[in-house]
């Protein structure tokens, strides 16, 4: 609180509200500075601060990929050992609130993948990360799984994991484009000026079909969004057959990835309900299960 104080009164900020932020960075409000309207990120805490340079390294890594216009306008940056803070533009309200606020929520789906066809055919190249992103999903949901979720398997899915992270292997995409796994509807902004993105993580490059399934399945099965379902719907398609052509991959590879980005989804989902709402996260576990089968088949 001394830290938020401090900060509050070198800028010359009023709180106007406690926004609902990540589970790492609990520090996040909506503030006036004269008549203007930011956003204050403050971090007090290793993980935190962690998150916190990996946001700022995510939007240096995005603006070199040429999309400036793609993230939150950074006003004022500060990072030292006991706390650290981003002061940036306000973006208005996210995904999820737009959405349950929206009249036709289903505009706001093809507004995105409007959007996103222009961000991806921009930053579209030959290299490596693609695979290695693929690889580095599977991975991550592994491990995620190992130390949270393994008390709700009767079954092991570690075989299936580990089959899984070998199968992938001979998956061979040669093109990547902006990605970043953690593209969900609570980091995604809809404004006037175009599609926002402010909680980027260091790697930004990467196989989109991944987001698209992460964003898709989060709107529907855990946040179950209004017409989330045609929702899903539309962004499973795009990926399946817009983005699969553009990254040259054929559509059983473009389904398999899919449900790669569902298994993460459903694994990440549920490790944060776990302690709030066992028996919704016991149905993404099940979820991510169920994907995990299929992508054996």
């Amino acid at each position: 609180m001394k830290n938020l104080q401090s900060v509050l009164a070198m800028h010359e900020l009023t709180i106007v509200e406690k926004l609902t932020s990540g589970n790492v960075c609990q520090e996040v409000y909506r503030v006036k500075q004269g008549d203007a309207t930011l956003v204050l990120k403050i971090a007090t805490d290793d993980l935190a601060r962690k998150e916190l340079e990996d946001n700022l390294d995510g939007y240096r890594k995005i603006r070199r990929l040429g999309l400036p216009e793609f993230i939150p306008r950074i006003n004022y940056t500060f990072l030292n050992l006991e706390y650290s803070y981003i002061l940036m533009e306000d973006l208005g309200p996210d995904f999820i609130a737009r959405s349950r606020s929206e009249i036709n929520p289903i505009r706001l789906y093809r507004e995105l993948i409007g959007d996103l066809t222009k961000i991806y055919r921009t930053t579209r190249h030959k290299c490596d990360r693609s695979m290695e992103s693929i690889a580095q999903a599977v991975a991550l949901a592994h491990d995620q799984y190992q130390k949270y979720l393994d008390f709700m398997d009767t079954g092991n899915l570690n075989p299936l994991f580990e089959k899984l992270a070998q199968d992938v292997l001979r998956l061979t995409p040669r093109y990547a484009t902006f990605s970043s796994w953690d593209f969900t509807p609570e980091n995604v902004y809809l404004t006037k000026s175009g599609t926002r993105y402010v909680d980027p993580h260091t790697e930004v490059i990467g196989m989109p079909i991944i987001d698209l399934a992460c964003f898709a399945g989060t709107a529907r099965d855990a946040h179950n969004l209004p017409d989330s379902a045609w929702g899903y719907t539309l962004l499973k398609s795009f990926a399946l057959i817009e983005v699969a052509n553009l990254m040259q991959i054929t559509a059983a590879e473009a389904e398999k990835i899919f449900r790669i980005g569902r298994i993460l989804q459903c694994i990440m989902s549920s490790i944060v309900r776990v302690n709030t709402d066992e028996q919704h996260a016991t149905q993404l576990f099940h979820q991510a299960s169920y994907h995990l089968a299929r992508c054996m088949e």
